[in-house]
Formats: structure tokens, C-alpha cells, sequence
């Protein structure tokens, strides 16, 4: 290809550009989505390495990054989420060996690309991000932050309008407003509202009575799950306009505990970041001969070509 993939650029523009990439959705896509074609050196199947590597080339070339992190989840069962709550999704299976063997090259991908890597035990790749994004506005109020996902939870971090949510299927993006209008909340209310009506997905429990009209009016007018019991008597004279308050006010003294754990599950972690300065987010060079060697590992030499990399 003679097209190159501009990591670092000054010219475009003097303001710094960092991109965060949530890693497993795309591998977990490709795994899921692209026919087994492909397998590596041991014969497992790289359809989903194929599809991470591709979500990540495209990430690349739409947003000319100055800066980068790419995160993994590898946390599964050891989740701090999970030690509060050992329902959290408990729905889903835990990756077979296949998964974590693309994840491997997946990761490995990123380390030959000189990109800054990430992942933990305990924490999850959305906490990981959270706290890389936490860490990059003390230093770069001005700079611009594309996060790389499918997943809802990031809205929580759309606190400004210079950090947007990106995918390259479909090349969908939005920011704060959008995310307002989509879920009539204010970012900053996102974890209150997630455990106010629960989410199938990670096996999270809202409060039964309460769905998204009535948990977004109160969100609207209160802010916070704090403030809403702290006016429970408010909700329940119907002051706030709610409708069937006195019910929806049982309800939530019913679920008053049970809801304020639950929003420690929805809650993004930012305090987490392995790192301590973001200088590690500027990429290094890339390791061209190991590049070749992990496409032919990989099986994927004659279906994937990385463009050249103009931060070498």
C-alpha cells in the first residue's frame, strides 16, 4: 500500500490527538463475524485477530493520532466488579482458548507497532481507558480524544466536547450532545441511569417499576442516585412530575441498597492508569522485520498489508 498511516504529524494541526481503543470488541467481532479462513502457526483460527487489525488500521487512517493506547480485558473472573457482585455477568461464558490465543497476537500486534499497550487483572479495558482519558486531560486540556468502541458505557467519559465516540464500522461517531439526545441524560448521570434500569448485557439488575422515561426524568431533575433518595419524599408527593410517583417511590426504597451497589459496577474506574505520563502514549517506531514474521504466525500474510507508519 502507498498510502501511509499518519501516527504522528504536526503539521495537520498543533494540538495533540490521542485515540483510545477498546481492543476485545474487535477481536470479539471478528472471532464472531468473519468466516475461520484463517488460522495461526498452531492451527487455532485468526479470524479475530484479522478483524482487530483491521478495526485498528482503519482507526488509524480516519484519525491521524498523535498519540495512542490500545486496551485489553483480560480481567474475566478476577474483576473487582465481580468480588462486589458475583452476578456480573454471569450471563456470558468465559473466552475459550481460541480467544485468548488471537488475543495474544493481538497484543503482540501492538507491541511491534510501537504502540503502548494495556491491560489488567483486576480492572477492566473501559477503566483502563477512563483513567488513561483522566490522566491525558490533566496535561492536554486542548487536545482531542477519539475513543474506539461499541460500547454504551463510554458515554460516561463524553464530559467535554473535544472527546467524541468512534467506530469504524459504519465510520459512526458521536459526542456529548448526541449522546444527550440518544439517552436524554447528561453524561455525567450515565452510571445512575445504568443502575437505575439495569443492563442485560453485563447481567446488572435495574429497579423493577422503573424504566428509562421515569429513570431519565429523575436523572434530569436530580442528577445524581444520591439526590433522588435524598428527595424520596419529594418523588413520592409528585412534585418531580413522575409518573405512578408513589410507586415508583416504593420501588426505589426497596432498592436502595441493591441500586447504590449496582452503580459501583456501572461506575468507570479512573484512578487505575499503569501509566504516569502520557509520554508513553506517543508511539514508537515499528518493528518491520517482526511484522512479517507475526503475519506469517499469524496466517494472515496474504490478506492483511500495514501501510508505512510516518512516526518511524
Amino acid at each position: 500500500m502507498s498510502e501511509s498511516v499518519r501516527i504522528r504529524d504536526d503539521t495537520l494541526d498543533s494540538a495533540p490527538r490521542l485515540l483510545l481503543i477498546d481492543a476485545s470488541i474487535y477481536l470479539f467481532r471478528g472471532h464472531f463475524s468473519l468466516p475461520e479462513a484463517w488460522h495461526d502457526d498452531t492451527g487455532v483460527a485468526a479470524n479475530g485477530v484479522l478483524g482487530f487489525a483491521r478495526a485498528l488500521i482503519s482507526g488509524l487512517q480516519t484519525h491521524a493520532p498523535t498519540h495512542i493506547a490500545v486496551a485489553f480485558d483480560t480481567s474475566f473472573a478476577g474483576s473487582f466488579r465481580k468480588a462486589l457482585y458475583p452476578a456480573y455477568k454471569a450471563n456470558r461464558s468465559p473466552p475459550d482458548p481460541v480467544i485468548t490465543r488471537q488475543m495474544a497476537h493481538c497484543q503482540r500486534l501492538v507491541e511491534l507497532l510501537g504502540m503502548y499497550g494495556c491491560a489488567d487483572a483486576r480492572y477492566e479495558a473501559d477503566d483502563l481507558i477512563a483513567s488513561l482519558l483522566t490522566m491525558w486531560r490533566a496535561h492536554h486540556r486542548n487536545g482531542s480524544v477519539w475513543l474506539m468502541t461499541r460500547d454504551k458505557d463510554f458515554g460516561q467519559l463524553l464530559n467535554d466536547e473535544r472527546t467524541r465516540i468512534c467506530d469504524p464500522a459504519g465510520a459512526v461517531t458521536h459526542g456529548r450532545a448526541e449522546f444527550v439526545v440518544k439517552f436524554r441524560v447528561d453524561p455525567e448521570s450515565f452510571p445512575d441511569y445504568q443502575a437505575l434500569v439495569g443492563d442485560k448485557i453485563d447481567n446488572i439488575p435495574g429497579v423493577p417499576g422503573v424504566g428509562a422515561t421515569t429513570a431519565a426524568q429523575l436523572l434530569r431533575r436530580y442528577l445524581t442516585l444520591d439526590e433522588i433518595f435524598a428527595h424520596l419524599d419529594e418523588i413520592g408527593a409528585g412534585v418531580s412530575g413522575v409518573r405512578r410517583h408513589q410507586r415508583v417511590t416504593a420501588d426505589l426504597h426497596r432498592a436502595r441498597e441493591r441500586v447504590l451497589l449496582m452503580r459501583e459496577l456501572t461506575r468507570l474506574r479512573c484512578d487505575v492508569s499503569p501509566l504516569r505520563s502520557p509520554m508513553r502514549l506517543l508511539p514508537g517506531p515499528h518493528d518491520a522485520q517482526g511484522l512479517n514474521a507475526w503475519l506469517a504466525a499469524t496466517g494472515l500474510t496474504h490478506v492483511l498489508q500495514f501501510p508505512s507508519f510516518s512516526h518511524d
